[in-house]
């Protein structure tokens, strides 16, 4: 089993995706989505609605995770995602590079 690419404090690894991020955490979590075979808008919506985006990113983390080979489980998915939700969809997009495929 492997581990993340980067902490999940590590925002300001790439300063792009930290910035979107805080603009458009609903957009930079549905590239994230499409980049594991989700669907990108539902999940922008899913992203904007209270408690169902708690929800969704930690659903999020842990396809990421599985996609991945990552170790990890439900319950750290759930603390990360509600400790510092930026945190886990900026760490998300920079572990599956979704927002690089966006750029090309």
């Amino acid at each position: 089993m492997g581990e993340w690419a980067s902490g999940l404090c590590s925002c300001f690894g790439d300063i792009k995706v930290c910035i979107l991020t805080i603009i458009l955490p609903c957009y930079v979590h549905g590239k994230t989505a499409e980049a594991v075979g989700a669907s990108c808008p539902l999940h922008c919506v899913l992203t904007l609605i209270p408690l169902v985006n708690l929800i969704a990113i930690a659903t999020m983390r842990s396809k990421v995770r599985s996609n991945r080979s990552i170790e990890g489980g439900c319950v750290g998915d759930v603390i990360a995602t509600v400790c510092c939700t930026s945190c886990a969809i900026c760490q998300h997009a920079r572990e599956m590079n979704s927002l690089q495929m966006a750029r090309e």
